[in-house]
């Protein structure tokens, strides 16, 4: 798409969106209370208009609102095709919707274009292993850490980690969350999958230390996190800081299957 029409589908767009920015300005996206930022056509670097459309088409993605993410997908096209990171998103959005066949073809897409890039072998690598095609997913996510300038390891290898403790490769896993951690990984995510794979493998006081850096990174609990600090608490005989989490989960996710399974005492 060249230029010209790229700045009359953008007026389009703007036109649409709202009734008062004139055909020489374009929404690049919105700031942090919702508002619109708008541009100049002349002064627009359209990649980061793209990452921005991209950005906001992630947000209505994890609100299930599919339409609004599918919008800002189809306008962030119109400004970069070609961008990596759309491509992972287009991904992203058609596994959503349950179009696999799509999404397997985005993702491929991305990493024809972006050989070097660990993030699209990333991408890729956890689509397979979500789809039960696991031996496939842990491959690309190899390739993935392989990339010289890839600098999300830790993202990687905790995906790695989770698709091989899924195939029953215990042993490959733990390796993989210990190259997580190696790479300076402390996401809440990590650090919760690790201690729920060192509980189930029975390493009691491991699951325990992962969950106290856990609070140290996420200052808010969910029921699934409460569950698993009472069951720590219960295997290590510390039956008063087990009832104090059961209270806590009682009390802010009264509805929720961690809850139910607690009354049960199924812990």
């Amino acid at each position: 798409m060249n230029m010209m029409n790229k700045l009359l589908l953008a007026a389009v767009v703007s036109g649409v969106l709202t009734g008062c920015i004139t055909s020489k300005e374009i929404i690049v996206g919105r700031d942090e209370n919702g508002n619109e930022i708008v541009r100049k056509a002349d002064d627009i670097d359209y990649n980061k208009a793209a990452q921005a459309r991209i950005n906001l088409a992630y947000s209505f993605m994890q609100q299930k609102e599919m339409s609004a993410a599918k919008e800002n997908l189809n306008i962030a096209e119109s400004y970069a095709p070609d961008l990596e990171s759309l491509h992972l998103a287009w991904g992203r959005y058609f596994s959503i919707v349950g179009d696999y066949a799509n999404s397997e073809q985005k993702y491929l897409l991305a990493i024809k274009e972006n050989p070097e890039s660990g993030m699209s072998y990333t991408h890729y690598g956890d689509f397979l292993c979500t789809r039960g095609r696991r031996d496939e997913g842990l491959a690309n996510l190899m390739k993935a850490v392989s990339q010289p300038k890839f600098a999300q390891m830790s993202v990687a290898y905790e995906t790695a980690a989770t698709c091989a403790y899924e195939a029953g490769k215990l042993d490959d896993s733990k390796i993989y969350f210990e190259k997580a951690m190696s790479y300076g990984g402390n996401s809440p995510s990590l650090l919760f999958n690790y201690a729920m794979f060192s509980f189930e493998n029975g390493d009691y006081e491991k699951a325990d230390k992962l969950m106290r850096s856990y609070d140290m990174y996420q200052h808010r609990d969910t029921a699934q996190t409460i569950y698993l600090k009472i069951r720590i608490a219960q295997k290590m005989g510390e039956y008063a800081t087990s009832e104090i989490y059961g209270r806590k989960l009682l009390k802010g996710y009264p509805k929720s299957e961690e809850a139910m399974k607690y009354k049960a005492g199924e812990y």
